[in-house]
């Protein structure tokens, strides 16, 4: 008889699996990526060997599906908070607002996923996650890219911003994540060449964001000039 998966027996997979992520999730940010152990997930997670075999066959892939999850989380953040703002241009600036603010309020995790030299799949398939997203909204806004190519215009979007959240991650570069973030909106959208009343317009919209689209944690950022 063929094995059939009950709605039951799936919840307490689910719950399994996802017990085991925030275990290494939490480890990786804390610990490190290379300092953790298996069995240290293990313990985390207050399961078996044997369990976490099943659902993962190494580390590698424990790392790939908390891309996935932090890819899902970040989308999620900038899909509610674009609900806030009109669309078109204000709705730019607050993706790449959010998702700078998301990603600098996950530390270490967040710089396991940037890392350029370990962990090349990873990186590539964030950068893959975040081209898609910028790119299908260029392409369903043509009048803001002026002429140039969606996809010339969505790398070179993401090339500044992912330069300037590498370089804070890593420890490189100093800053508060809100002036990070309202600095990255700015040049961004100057970089589009609209008018700069157009551009001031949509960064006022930043204000409507509520801290709950980036954070996973009760941390704020320090204020900074506007």
């Amino acid at each position: 008889m063929a094995y059939r998966t009950t709605e039951r027996g799936q919840q307490r997979r689910d719950a399994m699996r996802g017990r085991i992520l925030a275990a290494a999730r939490q480890l990786f940010a804390t610990r490190g990526y290379e300092a953790t152990t298996m069995q240290q997930v293990v313990e985390a997670a207050g399961t078996s060997i044997g369990n976490l075999y099943f659902y993962f066959p190494n580390k590698d892939a424990i790392l790939a599906a908390l891309g996935e999850e932090v890819n899902g989380e970040i989308g999620q953040a900038i899909g509610e908070a674009a609900a806030h703002v009109p669309p078109g241009l204000a709705q730019l600036a607050v993706g790449i607002y959010v998702s700078a603010r998301a990603v600098l309020a996950r530390g270490g995790l967040a710089r396991l996923m940037l890392e350029e030299t370990m962990h090349r799949e990873l990186r590539a398939a964030c950068q893959n996650y975040q081209t898609a997203r910028v790119l299908r909204f260029f392409e369903s806004h043509p009048e803001l890219c002026r002429g140039n190519a969606p996809e010339l215009l969505t790398e070179a979007w993401l090339g500044a911003a992912n330069r300037v959240l590498d370089r804070v991650v890593a420890g490189q570069l100093a800053g508060e994540p809100e002036c990070i973030a309202r600095f990255l909106s700015r040049w961004n959208l100057q970089a589009l060449g609209l008018p700069q009343a157009e551009v001031e317009a949509a960064l006022t919209q930043l204000d409507r964001i509520p801290p709950a689209c980036w954070l996973d944690t009760d941390e704020r950022g320090a204020p900074c000039d506007r």
